[in-house]
């Protein structure tokens, strides 16, 4: 059996400097404490909240 760690995303604002040179629109973001963008983007912190409560902890990174 194998263990799957799971791990809770975190709303993360993305402003438009930093979207410019992410090349992606400005906006709320679910993520995983990684960095890694899940969900989004949403026009609001309350809207990325909702979407985050309705996906739930998820798979954590695997660490090499």
């Amino acid at each position: 059996m194998i263990a799957v760690k799971l791990t809770k995303l975190v709303p993360r604002q993305v402003e438009s400097a930093e979207a410019v040179r992410l090349g992606i629109p400005a906006g709320w973001y679910g993520a995983k404490t990684s960095g890694t963008f899940v969900t989004g983007p949403h026009p609001t912190e309350q809207a990325c909240l909702t979407e985050i409560g309705k996906i739930g902890p998820i798979a954590q990174d695997q660490m090499r």
